[in-house]
């Protein structure tokens, strides 16, 4: 079934096709998706900090936003930088697409977050990303893809990344001691070994790298989503392709940050905006991994942080006191889990097939995010049990 979502999914503009998983086209996105969106556009442009001259600021956002080292939090914030003296072209330029981006259909429906909720999880997300417990992954960046044939793609310097040779003694000791294989388990992250090495997240910031990653996309579409065009309210299955559509809209939101400002307007619409039912897939799933987030509460609040807890705890209780809205529905344990397993477990196997080395990175630790967001909701077993990666 053709969809017009070829035209976004990869790292610059993809070969026409069809991801026949993707949420259905038909749905309309409420008020409540809307009004959501006015709280996520206002955010589009990060302001530089007072004598950043003009050299570009760091904004750390992602695609999927990082709560724990799990990647928790999915939220597709457009991150623009720009001079103290363009705010006037700033506000125009908000304007422009906050208008894009509203073209849904209205209704009744409740606001899911304020604006002060809102900027206090944005500012929490923001600093936890920062801290080594939260930042630092270790990874394979040289593990081969069993998923694909594929031909060597064209990426330029902006793949490569560097490790990170100062690691805390403890973080290395828990994550060693931490990795057990589960056969059947929800997710597959690289187990420490001689040849992975840690990677810093806040040291590699999403952009668009100039990577073609269409043949990836195709694949999760097409293979590991599941079949139907289904509504993100359809159950588990609508649940878990809205997520990776959600996932695939934060992406397309980063590439869009280094498109030419000329054309920025116009590749938001093309690729987020003019589509209703990315906006309301990227909202269904921040909502429901912000409930998978609030449902270990107990155990986040109780773990050991290291020399960093002090400013972990407070962050984190502002995030898990920020209500969800999650629909009810969503929280319902499946009869059998063992499909949407499979699923998770290719969608994190799949990442070795991104040949850039940057997006591989952010691509490993977002499906991580959302394999465990999946697990401690729909998970018969009650324990609420974490590692740091899943953290």
């Amino acid at each position: 079934c053709a969809s017009p979502r070829a035209a976004t999914m990869d790292a610059r503009a993809l070969a026409a096709g069809a991801p026949s998983a993707q949420v259905s086209s038909t749905v309309r996105a409420p008020v409540h998706v809307a009004t959501a969106a006015r709280r996520l556009l206002p955010r589009l442009w990060c302001n530089k900090p007072a004598g950043c001259g003009t050299t570009r600021a760091h904004c750390a956002t992602s695609s999927a936003l990082i709560f724990g080292a799990g990647a928790l939090l999915i939220r597709g914030a457009l991150c623009r930088r720009i001079s103290h003296h363009d705010r006037l072209g700033q506000r125009c330029r908000q304007a422009a697409l906050v208008s894009r981006a509203l073209h849904v259909e209205k209704g009744q429906a409740q606001t899911p977050l304020t604006d002060q909720e809102e900027d206090g999880i944005w500012s929490a997300l923001r600093q936890l990303r920062e801290m080594d417990f939260f930042a630092l992954y270790r990874l394979n960046l040289f593990g081969t893809c069993s998923l694909l044939c594929q031909a060597e793609e064209q990426c330029d310097m902006r793949c490569e990344v560097e490790p990170v040779n100062a690691v805390p003694p403890w973080l290395e000791e828990r994550d060693q001691a931490d990795f057990h294989y589960e056969l059947d388990g929800w997710s597959r992250f690289d187990p420490p070994a001689e040849h992975t090495e840690y990677y810093s997240l806040s040291m590699y910031a999403e952009s668009s790298t100039g990577y073609d990653g269409s043949d990836v996309w195709r694949l999760i579409h097409d293979k590991i989503c599941f079949s139907e065009s289904l509504p993100h309210s359809a159950g588990p299955h609508g649940i878990l392709n809205a997520a990776v559509s959600a996932m695939h809209t934060g992406i397309s939101a980063h590439i869009v940050t280094d498109t030419r400002e000329a054309d920025q307007a116009s590749e938001f619409a093309r690729r987020i905006s003019d589509k209703p039912e990315y906006l309301e897939a990227l909202v269904s799933t921040r909502a429901f991994v912000l409930a998978a987030a609030q449902s270990c509460s107990e155990t986040l609040l109780a773990y050991d942080y290291g020399d960093e807890a002090e400013e972990i705890i407070p962050r984190l209780r502002c995030i898990l006191d920020t209500p969800s809205h999650v629909v009810p529905e969503a929280l319902a344990i499946p009869a059998d889990t063992a499909e949407i397993r499979l699923r998770l477990r290719e969608l994190c196997t799949v990442m070795d097939c991104v040949q850039c080395n940057a997006c591989r990175i952010h691509g490993k630790v977002a499906s991580m995010g959302l394999a465990t967001a999946c697990r401690v909701i729909w998970n018969k077993d009650e324990s609420k049990s974490l590692n740091r990666v899943e953290v």
